[in-house]
């Protein structure tokens, strides 16, 4: 495969869904992929990555003995109709789970979790929600805010129908049906300040 000129670390640039694995591999942070593009991602705040670590602390006890596997942010997710790799900040699949273990890469999740930060959030609502229902193997999407609390669910129903459902209380529960358990919110938010917080 032929060189891509490119600098030390863009913050986007256009490649073939081909370089753009090829680029990955020899890279030392990460990109996503999509519409052609290559983005470098950055990196989280200190509320964000608390809430990611001890959400899927939280996930992983509770999958122990059951046919499903938690992923962290170090793992993508390839979007086949739209040709697109994203990072989500946790995510699980469960039964025969399909991965390329050289790339990193999940094929069929069944949850996928974002940790909304001020500049992401729109696009995780928008764009790449809409991608992500494309996956037929996907049926719930959680988006937790690191500005407050706050959970929005959205949980796959028939003819491709999705229900969200908000939790904004640290008693409420955050449940996943899809593995029969809950996880309180006041377990997710533990110990995340946001006094330094603009």
């Amino acid at each position: 495969m032929a060189a891509i000129a490119i600098p030390q670390k863009p913050e986007r640039f256009f490649a073939t869904p081909e370089e753009y694995l090829h680029y990955e591999a020899l890279s030392s942070f990460k990109c996503e992929y999509y519409k052609g593009e290559v983005i470098a991602m950055a990196g989280g705040s200190i509320p964000h990555n608390t809430i990611v670590l001890q959400l899927l602390v939280a996930l992983s006890i509770r999958l122990k003995g059951k046919s499903c596997k938690p992923y962290n942010n170090d793992n993508k997710v390839y979007i086949p109709q739209r040709k697109s790799y994203f990072y989500p900040d946790g995510m699980m699949a469960c039964g025969e789970i399909v991965t390329d273990e050289k790339n990193g890469i999940v094929f069929n999740p069944k949850i996928v979790i974002e940790v909304l930060s001020p500049s992401t959030a729109s696009f995780d609502r928008g764009e790449k929600f809409e991608a992500y229902r494309t996956l037929e193997s996907l049926e719930t999407y959680v988006l937790v805010s690191s500005t407050q609390v706050f959970v929005e669910v959205y949980t796959k129903k028939a003819d491709d129908h999705w229900d969200l459902h908000l939790l904004r209380n640290i008693d409420a529960l955050l449940s996943f049906s899809v593995i029969d358990t809950v996880i309180p919110l006041a377990e997710i938010y533990e110990n995340v300040s946001w006094e330094s917080e603009e």
